[in-house]
C-alpha cells in the first residue's frame, strides 16, 4: 500500500510541476494516467481531475473539462472554484448549456460572494440570456466591488 501511495504522490507532484512550468502536454499525460488508476485517495483524485480540467480548458477541450470538473465536484461539491470553472466551460462551448452555466455561476457566488470575475461573467451571461436588468445589476456590483479591475 505504501508503494502505491508513494507512486500516487510522486505522479501528482510531477503533474503539478509540469503544469507550473508550462509543460502542459506532459502534465496532461501524467495526470491523465494518474486519473486512470482504479482506486485513488479522494484528495489525489480530486486534484488530478481539477488540474486536468484546467489543462483541457486551456486547450479549449470543453467536453473533457466538463467531465473532469464533474468528477472533481463529486469529491468537493462546495467548491466555488470548481463551479466557476464548470460555468466557464459550459459557456465557452458551442454545445454548452447556458442555463446550466448560469446555475453554476450562481452556486459559485453563493459559496464565495467576493469573486469579481465570476460576478461580471455571470452578469454578461444574464444579458446574453435576455435578462438585461439582472445582468446589468451584477455587472454594476462587480465594478463597485473592484473599481480598479479592468476585467470587471
Amino acid at each position: 500500500m505504501t508503494t502505491t501511495l508513494n507512486l500516487v504522490d510522486h505522479l501528482l507532484a510531477l503533474g503539478r510541476k509540469y503544469q507550473e512550468i508550462g509543460r502542459f502536454t506532459d502534465a496532461e499525460g501524467v495526470l491523465g494516467r494518474l486519473a486512470g488508476f482504479g482506486e485513488l485517495p479522494a484528495a489525489a483524485a480530486e486534484e488530478a481531475q481539477a488540474r486536468l480540467a484546467e489543462l483541457h480548458l486551456r486547450r479549449r477541450k470543453y467536453g473533457r473539462a466538463r467531465r473532469c470538473l464533474a468528477a472533481a465536484l463529486a469529491h468537493r461539491p462546495d467548491s466555488a472554484r470548481y463551479h466557476l470553472l464548470l460555468a466557464t466551460a459550459l459557456q465557452a462551448d458551442d454545445r454548452g448549456d447556458l442555463q446550466r452555466a448560469d446555475e453554476h455561476y450562481r452556486r459559485s457566488l453563493e459559496l464565495d460572494p467576493q469573486q469579481v470575475k465570476c460576478r461580471s461573467d455571470s452578469g454578461l451571461l444574464a444579458v446574453r440570456l435576455g435578462r438585461t436588468e439582472e445582468g446589468l445589476a451584477r455587472l454594476r456590483q462587480a465594478v463597485e466591488e473592484a473599481p480598479g479591475d479592468v476585467d470587471a
